[in-house]
């Protein structure tokens, strides 16, 4: 609708992307501070009361809804005022905990609760020949983004998480199957098809990649996508 121009689009695209934590990430965050919470000395014990004090706002939280859903002659509304008070409380001594963290253990904030990066910061951290491709695959619609040291952008790609879920899982089967079947190169170019090829050119040249995905992408190596029509080649001649 030309609400906003096409770099402010993408910026915003790019700080939701990295926002967009996977659950594998979420578990990963947790379980790191389950490991320093489980420690000894300033920082473990900061960590530890901020997860009893998450801990505690769940369970009122879910008291409180419980309470206000009761017929009206049920209701305590002095019970319920007091759990409102210690919720805002809670929410006070976290703010407190998280600036005392970030004073002095920084190192620990960034690892645990990372920022998302501008366009302009993640630019600066690239080589001439480097190159991020990041991609979210979504139910009925899929994107990707490039970014290299001189240009940005990203696109709409033709795949669903339906679609890939399937063709990955059958291309990994060709390739750890014991009953030795070929390796599938036609299925794996409709993949770097339905991938890759939207933003073959904006990477061409780049001879280092990181690339980051979700969904069925997460568990094959991108080095085994053809990226050339197999048809009447030899598997060797595939690019």
């Amino acid at each position: 609708a030309d609400l906003i121009d096409g770099a402010e689009s993408f910026n915003d695209s790019y700080k939701v992307l990295q926002a967009s934590s996977s659950s594998a990430a979420a578990d990963a965050v947790k379980k790191l501070a389950q490991r320093f919470a489980a420690g000894s000395g300033p920082l473990a014990e900061l960590v530890r009361r901020d997860q009893d004090l998450t801990v505690e706002a769940d369970k009122l939280d879910k008291a409180l809804i419980a309470a206000v859903s009761k017929a009206p002659s049920e209701r305590d509304q002095g019970a319920e005022e007091e759990m409102r008070k210690r919720l805002a409380g809670i929410s006070t001594e976290r703010a407190k905990l998280s600036d005392v963290l970030a004073e002095r253990f920084p190192d620990y904030v960034a690892l645990a609760n990372p920022k998302p990066l501008t366009l302009k910061e993640t630019q600066d951290l690239l080589a001439d020949d480097e190159a991020i491709v990041a991609f979210n695959i979504g139910e009925k619609k899929s994107y990707a983004w490039v970014v290299t040291k001189t240009a940005a952008d990203w696109t709409e790609i033709p795949a669903t998480a339906k679609s890939l879920d399937e063709e990955v899982q059958s291309l990994r089967h060709s390739l750890t199957s014991n009953t030795y079947e070929p390796f599938d190169a036609t299925l794996s170019y409709k993949i770097y098809r339905q991938t890759f090829r939207a933003i073959a050119d904006k990477i061409a040249g780049k001879a280092r990649l990181s690339v980051f995905a979700n969904g069925a992408l997460t568990s094959i190596p991108f080095g085994i996508l053809v990226a050339s029509d197999p048809q009447g080649k030899k598997l060797k001649d595939d690019d």
